[in-house]
């Protein structure tokens, strides 16, 4: 009888912390919640702080991922996405102005919790990682008081940041479908520095330093995302 116990808990425990290792594929779009970084240059004086803040709409995102099961219910994962570019609502107020781009490249680490039955069931999770943002954008004409025919800039404003959200998953076989959307704050406030390019009439080049440029928000957005996990171990 003793023996019969010893078995039934060693198969409980191996059930319990049998390891599931995967990968996934996941895509959808990212929804800027606040300014999230993004700028316009301003057709001001030369000295003037070139950046402000400026809405930002939606991109597509999609990524990849590694999963691996480290108790029953309980995943850890590892992802790195791409947003392909958040479009600036209001840059065509600004008759200077060439298109910004804004380009995001997300690297996280966390873990998600499954409730429900063995092959679907709602999860809730969260994470941290470091975030890769870069701002480009150009201005073709300038004011005579910087004798200058195009100017433009190039900001990466690379910062930590934490996400957390949820989400339905449904498996069949060794393949899964997940559903989730999350919510990520980035930790990018605060002074910054970049140099800006510019060519004169004369097609000379000269280069503008902008130091200590205040940025006095955060960025935050929410993905919405839809993928496909393959389990091979």
């Amino acid at each position: 009888m003793a023996r019969i116990i010893l078995v039934g808990v060693l198969l409980s425990a191996a059930a319990c912390f049998a390891v599931n290792v995967g990968v996934g594929v996941f895509g959808g779009v990212a929804m800027p919640t606040g300014k999230m970084g993004t700028w316009e240059n301003s057709v001001g004086e030369l000295g003037e702080n070139p950046l402000t803040g400026s809405d930002l709409g939606l991109s597509p995102k999609f990524g990849a991922k590694a999963i691996i099961s480290l108790w029953r219910g309980l995943e850890a994962e590892a992802a790195v996405a791409y947003h392909l570019g958040h479009p600036v609502k209001d840059w065509k107020d600004n008759p200077f102005l060439e298109e910004p781009k804004s380009t995001l490249i997300p690297i996280t680490v966390g873990a998600n919790y499954k409730f429900g039955l063995a092959n679907a069931g709602l999860y809730a999770g969260g994470g941290f990682g470091y975030y890769l943002l870069n701002l480009k954008g150009g201005i073709l004409t300038r004011p005579a008081t910087m004798n200058a025919m195009y100017y433009t800039t190039d900001v990466s404003l690379n910062a930590p940041g934490v996400y957390f959200g949820g989400g339905f998953t449904y498996s069949l076989g060794n393949f899964a479908l997940d559903v989730n959307p999350r919510f990520n704050y980035v930790f990018n406030s605060g002074p910054f520095d970049f140099d800006g390019e510019g060519w004169s009439e004369d097609d000379s080049r000269y280069v503008l330093q902008y130091r200590g440029v205040e940025k006095e928000y955060n960025d935050t957005y929410v993905d919405v995302l839809v993928g496909l996990n393959y389990y091979f171990l």
